[in-house]
């Protein structure tokens, strides 16, 4: 029996680069949560040096499971795990797009949605560039 494919750490910032059915992790910060649409709004301004990605993350299918409201509350850092789909009325992504295009707004369907609790971001974005780095240097020839 396969198992299911394994979720890719990014930084949100790194979501407009991928094509709708890419699996990824990320962290956010909720700004916004809209009831009507289950929708949670998270930022994460890494690196600094862009405009501040968004990400518009459905939570219908997590809803029920979550323990707590906590990461419903702007302000809340959330672990979310799910796979990138094409925002309704947009065109798919590109993989022509590069890290330093405009980034635009991007779309997640939850099927992981947790509180990041205590978390020192500085800490937090090290460890991912290092993973990253990581990734990119093992990454397969060919």
């Amino acid at each position: 029996m396969a198992s299911p494919p394994p979720s890719r750490l990014l930084f949100l910032s790194d979501l407009a680069l991928l094509a709708p059915g890419e699996k990824v992790r990320f962290l956010g910060c909720v700004e916004e949560y809209q009831v009507s649409t289950g929708t949670l709004v998270l930022q994460h301004h890494y690196p600094s040096s862009s405009a501040i990605p968004t990400a518009r993350v459905n939570i219908d299918h997590v809803l029920e499971t979550l323990k707590s409201t906590e990461v419903l509350q702007v302000g809340a850092w959330v672990n979310v795990i799910g796979y990138v789909t094409a925002g309704e009325g947009e065109p798919p992504a590109r993989s022509s797009r590069k890290a330093g295009d405009a980034p635009r707004q991007s779309h997640v369907q939850a099927i992981v949605l947790w509180s990041a609790g205590s978390l020192n971001l500085d800490e937090y974005e090290k460890a991912v560039e290092q993973r990253k780095a990581l990734e990119t240097n093992s990454a397969p020839l060919g």
